[in-house]
């Protein structure tokens, strides 16, 4: 079926799934992220620095295929871009960045104060869009 198509739709195809799997990618960050933000039991005390029991990571990792490794911080990370990061989220859902994109950013944001994380996020939103990770 492919063969029959011209070169430039074969382009126009392969980015279509790029954008598809973005807004897969962002509707898996977005539940990730809701996921870590409800409460952890009745006991806040056991909770760990994300706020998910013990065993959070451990139930969302089979419905993630392993992709976001188990106790890496993939739970928070998303919280954390979905709560501080909306522009660039936008992007990831558009397509326009990879998750391995908003990772870099999320990272290199964490230490900033919501205030500027949030100036930071449109900085980054209007200068990241179509930049390969290593450009980020």
């Amino acid at each position: 079926m492919l063969r029959a198509l011209a070169v430039t739709r074969v382009l126009g195809l392969a980015a279509t799934g790029r954008r598809l799997a973005g807004r897969g990618r962002g509707i898996q960050q977005a539940a990730v992220a809701e996921f870590a933000a409800r409460p952890a039991g009745p006991d806040p005390k056991k909770a760990t620095a994300y706020g998910l029991t013990a065993f959070g990571a451990d139930e969302l990792a089979p419905e993630l295929g392993g992709q976001d490794g188990r106790g890496g911080g993939g739970d928070g990370r998303a919280r954390d871009a979905v709560r501080r990061l909306s522009a660039c989220t936008a992007l990831l859902r558009y397509g326009l960045v990879s998750a391995f994109q908003l990772q870099i950013i999320t990272d290199a944001t964490a230490f900033l104060a919501d205030d500027s994380a949030a100036e930071t996020d449109l900085l980054l939103a209007a200068a990241t869009a179509g930049l390969t990770p290593a450009q980020s």
